[in-house]
């Protein structure tokens, strides 16, 4: 299928890519009455069928938009879902008496930054060896991802917080 799905988007029908990609070609041919081709990697729609597709792309461009619009809103939907997740289980580990629960995120910060020193102090060539590349990729991602989930997810607490503290204050209505 990526074949196909490489074709059209190289072909200027994206709306049609994005369907099959979504849908299945399957769902696709039946929901259009289109025939598909079947193209192998690196072969493009000939012009007679990359015309033929764009006219029906037009055609059912109605059904192709909505589809795109279906799968952004399933896209967002799990994305709010996993972060509602996320903060549940950290405002969960906040609120127990256990004391390496409240604390794991800072200790696991602590130990990939640390681990970043180290291997950045390691790599200096008078220092000691040079590290191999897969290991500083991967700390490199795991870092990131815990900076970001960290720091951003603690400022999206505060933030939402402070919003619904102001959200339910009173406007004061007295005057001087």
């Amino acid at each position: 299928m990526l074949p196909l799905i490489m074709a059209l988007v190289n072909a200027g029908l994206p709306l049609l890519a994005n369907a099959v990609v979504s849908k299945g070609k399957d769902f696709v041919e039946i929901k259009t009455g289109l025939k598909l081709p079947d193209v192998s990697f690196g072969q493009a729609l000939s012009p007679a069928d990359a015309l033929a597709l764009k006219k029906a792309e037009t055609d059912h461009q109605e059904f192709l938009v909505t589809a795109a619009l279906e799968d952004r809103k399933i896209d967002a939907d799990l994305s709010k879902s996993e972060g509602a997740d996320i903060s549940a289980r950290w405002d969960s580990d906040n609120k127990t008496d256990s004391w390496l629960a409240k604390n794991v995120r800072p200790l696991l910060m602590l130990a990939l930054f640390c681990s970043l020193v180290l291997f950045a102090l390691m790599s200096i060539p008078s220092v000691g060896q040079p590290i191999a590349e897969n290991w500083v990729d991967l700390f490199k991602g795991l870092a990131q991802s815990a900076f970001y989930a960290y720091f951003g997810g603690r400022s999206v607490e505060k933030t939402a917080r402070t919003i619904a503290e102001n959200w339910n204050k009173k406007p004061d209505t007295k005057r001087p």
